[in-house]
């Protein structure tokens, strides 16, 4: 079977990721999005959603695209996460994160 997605828990972990306490079930954080709901014996659920933010976090920096580029590439409209290639036509330029979101943009 492939790998669950990060951030994904088929079964509560054993250890805490964020601080390797003990980690036990917890059915009130668990959803069909990220699986086994856990809390950390030492900081409860807050080591919890910390490990997901985590995740969204690496998320971001993979994909610098609030809205991806729309090309035309080999005669098929498509999305382009990976950016705009040499022969592409340019449909929609796109939006980088990056040119919205600046340092004194609010949390």
């Amino acid at each position: 079977t492939p790998d669950p997605p990060p951030g994904y828990y088929p079964v509560a972990p054993a250890a805490c990721p964020i601080c390797e306490a003990q980690a036990v079930f917890d059915l009130r954080l668990s959803s069909k999005q990220r699986g086994a709901g856990w809390r950390c014996q030492k900081a409860g659920s807050r080591h919890y959603w910390e490990a997901q933010v985590q995740v969204l976090r690496r998320n971001l920096e993979a994909n610098p695209w609030l809205f991806a580029p729309v090309v035309l590439r080999d005669g098929v409209q498509r999305l382009a996460p990976e950016g705009i290639q040499p022969g592409d036509v340019v449909l929609y330029p796109g939006v980088r994160r990056e040119e919205v979101i600046t340092q004194d943009s609010p949390p």
